[in-house]
C-alpha cells in the first residue's frame, strides 16, 4: 500500500460507523458524543425494542451508555438525533479528495505520479502500462515537486546573471554621448554614432 493511501486509510478510520465498521453514512450524534450512521441506528434501536430487558432504551455500542428511545409511532426514531455536523463536512471532503485522487481506470489505485509530458497525475499501473517510454518522464509527486523546485532555481540564477550583465553594459555607457545622425559615405545608411570614454 502507497503513503497516499495509508494516509488517506489512516484518515478514514475516525469516521468508520461502530456497527458496520464502514464508512459513516448520514451520521448521527448520540447524547455520548458517539457518532452512527443513520440506518445502523434504526436498526440498533429496532433490536433494542424487541429486548423487555432494555425497557425503551438502547446501549451505545462504542461506550455502553445507555439512551432512551424517542417515542414515535412511526420507525423514525433516528430522526430524532440530531445531526452530526462536523463529520458530514469531514466525510464531503474526504470524499472529493477521494474522487480527485483515484484513478478513473485503476479504481483501487491513487494518482500518486506525475508525468511531464502530458502534465497529469497518473498511478503506478497507468505509469508502467503507458508512461515509461519516451517522450513520457514520470516521478512520484514528492520527486517531481523538487525537480520543479531545482528547474525554477536554476532559470531564476540564469536570470539574476542577465540582470547583472545588463547592469554592467548600462554602467559601461555612462559618459557616451551621442553625435547628430550622419550618412554612410559607402552604403548611404543614416546612423548615430557614439563618442566619449565609456564608464567614465
Amino acid at each position: 500500500m502507497s503513503k497516499t493511501s495509508r494516509s488517506f486509510e489512516q484518515v478514514s478510520q475516525h469516521f468508520k460507523c461502530p456497527i458496520h465498521l464502514g464508512k459513516l453514512k448520514d451520521p448521527r450524534r448520540l447524547p455520548c458524543e458517539h457518532t452512527l450512521c443513520k440506518d445502523c441506528l434504526k436498526g440498533l434501536i429496532k433490536s433494542a425494542l424487541k429486548r423487555d430487558d432494555l425497557n425503551g432504551t438502547f446501549d451505545c455500542p462504542e461506550c455502553r451508555s445507555r439512551h432512551a428511545i424517542p417515542t414515535t409511532e412511526t420507525e423514525d426514531w433516528a430522526d430524532w438525533f440530531p445531526v452530526d455536523a462536523f463529520c458530514a463536512i469531514q466525510l464531503q471532503t474526504l470524499a472529493r479528495f477521494q474522487d480527485s485522487q483515484v484513478c478513473e481506470v485503476h479504481s483501487d489505485k491513487f494518482k500518486e505520479y506525475y508525468c511531464f509530458h502530458h502534465r497529469e497525475l497518473y498511478c503506478p499501473d497507468c505509469i508502467i502500462a503507458k508512461h515509461t517510454n519516451a517522450p513520457c518522464y514520470a516521478r512520484n509527486c514528492k520527486d517531481a515537486v523538487n525537480d520543479v523546485k531545482k528547474h525554477v532555481g536554476d532559470l531564476l540564477g540564469q536570470l539574476r546573471l542577465q540582470e547583472e550583465h545588463a547592469i554592467r553594459i548600462s554602467n559601461s555607457n555612462v559618459g557616451l554621448r551621442r553625435t547628430p545622425r550622419t550618412s554612410c559615405r559607402r552604403c548611404g545608411r543614416w546612423s548615430t554614432w557614439w563618442t566619449g570614454s565609456p564608464g567614465r
